[in-house]
């Protein structure tokens, strides 16, 4: 059995079960996944995500992983923008479908690009302080009490979280996982000065000396970006503010 075939295998079944519940469903391609080694991704976008469940599984020696998305979740992303909206966007590109209305794929997307660039990017703002921050702390928390190897597992959540916010930044999506997407992030017209050497210098670092102002100087060039592009991240100063 090809893995087309156990995509549309699954698919048929999934939709024979649960009927309508599938607005629609597909096989998402992920652009170098390809091979005997990666693993099958299904998308299912439900009316309600209490009856049909993600679940993730093996077979044979395939890993599958059934993802499910409630259409409400799914159009609140888009037009928002949430948080996931370059998660979706992306994955309305990937996305093959094999069953339910096709024809809504094209509208999601449009839905996705509704609004105009300065709405946009108010929307953006308020998912900014989400991504980044969190990961530069744990990096510099794990730096403190010199244990390398939370530091740089911090350094790649570091990098992933980055990318996500240079998505939605940019009003752009990546189709890959992993180093290729920060290879595609790398390709956007609004970056952090020296984004593709810092990032590299951050993913390559063996040592404290080497990973500790790698990640300042990132996080440093990613503030002035900020700046730059009139992003308003609000910064409490006052529990009541709040």
């Amino acid at each position: 059995m090809t893995r087309l075939d156990l995509a549309r295998e699954l698919l048929r079944r999934m939709h024979t079960t649960y009927g309508d519940q599938i607005v629609l469903g597909g096989s998402l391609a992920i652009p170098g996944e390809d091979d005997p080694w990666s693993g099958l991704k299904l998308w299912f976008v439900v009316e309600n995500s209490l009856v049909f469940r993600e679940r993730h599984l093996l077979f044979q020696e395939v890993t599958v992983a059934m993802l499910v998305t409630e259409r409400r979740h799914l159009e609140a992303e888009l037009g928002g923008p949430g948080l996931q909206w370059a998660t979706m966007m992306g994955r309305l590109d990937q996305l093959q479908p094999l069953v339910g209305d096709a024809d809504l794929v094209a509208q999601w997307r449009t839905l996705g690009m509704r609004l105009d660039h300065e709405a946009f990017l108010i929307g953006v703002a308020t998912h900014l302080p989400a991504l980044v921050f969190q990961a530069y702390g744990r990096l510099r928390a794990a730096a403190a009490r010199n244990d390398e190897l939370d530091a740089t597992l911090g350094a790649r959540c570091m990098t992933e979280e980055l990318c996500q916010a240079l998505c939605l930044i940019n009003r752009r999506w990546v189709t890959g996982e992993g180093y290729p997407a920060l290879e595609q992030s790398m390709a956007f017209p609004v970056r952090p000065e020296g984004y593709a050497h810092l990032v590299k210098a951050l993913l390559t670092a063996q040592q404290f000396s080497e990973l500790v102002p790698s990640a300042g100087e990132l996080m440093a060039a990613y503030w002035r970006l900020l700046v730059a592009q009139n992003m308003s991240i609000q910064r409490y100063q006052k529990i009541e503010q709040i």
